[in-house]
């Protein structure tokens, strides 16, 4: 079976996991969280399809900036519930 039509889902996901974890340490507004999270979309990218090209960069970065965008609505989402 062939999972690479889920490898952008699945690194989007574990870069919002481990940014969740990041944001404790460094603060919610912290503004290299970007930066970090289209890093470890491309690591995590990487890791999955155990090999690296242009495509393999690309949907990392859009994974992880994904992710991103994912926390900033979902913390927007939250501070209207305030």
């Amino acid at each position: 079976m062939d999972f690479s039509n889920y490898m952008v889902p699945a690194v989007a996901v574990a870069v919002y996991l481990v940014c969740a974890v990041i944001k404790k340490f460094l603060g919610e507004n912290s503004r290299y969280l970007p930066l970090i999270a289209g890093f470890l979309g491309v690591v995590f990218a990487i890791w999955y399809q155990g090999s690296f090209g242009f495509d393999v960069f690309l949907s990392g970065m859009a994974s992880g900036l994904g992710a991103t965008g994912i926390d900033n609505i979902v913390n927007m989402h939250a501070d209207d519930k305030e």
